[in-house]
Formats: C-alpha cells, sequence, structure tokens
C-alpha cells in the first residue's frame, strides 16, 4: 500500500507526473513515424550467371545444376529453385528465418569459389542478390496514349516523366518496362561466318576494342598543359559497318546487317486497350514510406499539367 499512500499525501505531485508523461507521450506521438512495412531482411540469396548466346539446356547442365548441388549444401536451406535461358541462368535459395543475411552471404560466396572448376571456363562472372523490404516497389504504374505508341518516344519519357520521379527526395529507384533507349543490333550471317572463318569470339573482341575512348596523357609546352586523348568510339552506323574484320580487307557490312533502332518488345503492357509502359518507385534506404509516396504524387501532379505530355496518361495504383 505504500504507493497509493504516497499519491494520497501527495496529491499534486502525482498530477504533476501525470501531466508530465502525458505531454511527453503527446510529443512523442506526434513526432512518430507512420510507415507501412518494418524493415527487414528476407532469408533468400539469388545468384545470376550471364552466359550469353548459349543453348538453355546447356546452361542447366552445365551452370544451374553444379550450382544448385554446392548450394544444396548450406544449412537451413528450405528451397533452391532455377532457371536457364540464352543469357544465363539465375538460381534462388531460400532459407529457414533467423539466418543471418550477411553470414549466408560470405557462405554463398564460399560455395561459388568452390564450384568454380566445374563451370564453363569461358564464364566471367557470378552476382549475388539479396532482397528486405526496402527492394518491394512502394508504387506501381502505367504509362500509356490512347492511339499513341510510345515506343519511339524514350527520350521524351525520360525526360518529363522519369528524371523528374528520380530527383523527387527519398526516391532510390525508378525502374522502367516496355520501353527502352535506341541501340545498334548486329545480325550476323552463318553464311558468310563460315564462307570467311571468322572468329565470332575475336569479332566481339575486335567490336569491344574500337569503342573506346582513352586518355593519353599530358603535353606541356612551357606555361600550357594540354590533356590528349583518342577518340575511339563509333560515332555513326557507317564506322561500325566499315570497320574491318580480317586481314584480307573484310567488312562488318560484308557478313552481317546492321541496325539502330529501339529494340523489339518481348512481352507487353497494357492500359485501357493499348500498349503502355510499366513502372516501378523503390524508396532509398531509411526514407519514409508515406512520406515519399506524397512527394511522388505531387510531382505527378505537376507532370499531369506539363503540355508537352498532352494526350499521354499516367496511372497509379
Amino acid at each position: 500500500m505504500g504507493l497509493s499512500d504516497h499519491a494520497l499525501r501527495r496529491p499534486v505531485t502525482v498530477l504533476v507526473a501525470t501531466i508530465a508523461l502525458m505531454v511527453l507521450g503527446g510529443v512523442s506521438l506526434s513526432k512518430l513515424k507512420l510507415d507501412f512495412l518494418p524493415q527487414m531482411d528476407f532469408p533468400f540469396i539469388g545468384v545470376y550467371a550471364p552466359y550469353p548466346n548459349a543453348v538453355p539446356a546447356q546452361v542447366e547442365k552445365d551452370i544451374a545444376r553444379p550450382v544448385e548441388e554446392i548450394m544444396a549444401t548450406l544449412g537451413d536451406v528450405r528451397e533452391i529453385f532455377s532457371n536457364s535461358d540464352e543469357s544465363g541462368a539465375f538460381i534462388g535459395v531460400v532459407f529457414d528465418f533467423g539466418r543471418s543475411v550477411d553470414v549466408l552471404r560470405m557462405e554463398v560466396k564460399e560455395k561459388l569459389e568452390q564450384v568454380k572448376p566445374l563451370l564453363p571456363s569461358d564464364l566471367r562472372d557470378t552476382y549475388i542478390f539479396t532482397f528486405n523490404s526496402n527492394d518491394i516497389p512502394i508504387i506501381v504504374g502505367r504509362i500509356g496514349a490512347q492511339g499513341r505508341d510510345l515506343a519511339s518516344s524514350y527520350d521524351l519519357l525520360e525526360r518529363r516523366i522519369l528524371n523528374p520521379l528520380r530527383r523527387c527526395e527519398g526516391v532510390g529507384r525508378v525502374q522502367v518496362d516496355g520501353i527502352a533507349p535506341k541501340s545498334i543490333r548486329i545480325y550476323l550471317h552463318l553464311d558468310r561466318i563460315v564462307e570467311h572463318s571468322i572468329d565470332v569470339g575475336r569479332l566481339f573482341e575486335l567490336l569491344n576494342a574500337n569503342n573506346v575512348d582513352l586518355s593519353i596523357g599530358r603535353v606541356h609546352d612551357g606555361r600550357q598543359r594540354v590533356t590528349v586523348r583518342t577518340l575511339g568510339q563509333f560515332r555513326s552506323i557507317e564506322d561500325i559497318e566499315d570497320l574491318q574484320v580480317s586481314p584480307e580487307g573484310l567488312r562488318l557490312k560484308d557478313i552481317a546487317e546492321i541496325e539502330f533502332g529501339e529494340p523489339a518488345p518481348r512481352y507487353y503492357r497494357h492500359l485501357d486497350g493499348e500498349s503502355a509502359i510499366a513502372f516501378e518507385i523503390q524508396k532509398a534506404s531509411g526514407a519514409n514510406i508515406v512520406d515519399v509516396s506524397d512527394r511522388v504524387h505531387e510531382v505527378l501532379a505537376e507532370i499531369d499539367e506539363d503540355p508537352a505530355l498532352e494526350g499521354i496518361n499516367v496511372l497509379v495504383f
């Protein structure tokens, strides 16, 4: 009964203490951030092994299967899955909760070093991915235009929509799907490659080596100092077409077709029955989802008033 007796003998003290606690609680409540998800790491490790221009069955046999087998020796593994295609292999490993993702990452790296002698000798790199709640998109949307194909509007959309969203405080990444900048594509003719005995691997190396700008140092002349560099990058389609690929003077255009344009889409998104572009927004680490979402919607409201985007709809859901 000591506490109740003390409260009855000193009611003013108890009242002041109660009011102080209420004020402190009110101030703390007003400063408490509203968030969507707690910060957490998922017990998942992904391994990506790029191996372009390969046969999926061979990728599965020579890369995915050895990596799966070595990953199965890790402790607390719940599930292992993989996907193999013409560009490489992706292997995912799901562990029981409670394992430290940092420790798992080191263990996976050690296992990859052990299995490296069993993988193809020309496999250059492998990449390790982890996943936490910050990687979940906070906003997903579509960009579309009624009766208009936006496939050739990458520069406009990047300048007027994507870059303003990327500059928004708290936004970590804006990922776009369904549109890409123009690129150069080289289609080799197999019959001409065989006819002229062209080494395709050597051809790739030649293309890379002839598409580089390099700094070669500085030249001093009295008080003047000039930085010198070589301009080796391709400046036009004609430069690529005229690249010599054999000692006999054979040009790249003699054995291949070279195009410059938008890459062909592999699948489509739709909005109101028309082809559309998908975008996802991820917040920066430590940012508050609610605050970032409010800022993004303010930027989207400004984008909606942009006269350069007349007829283009941005839908967020």
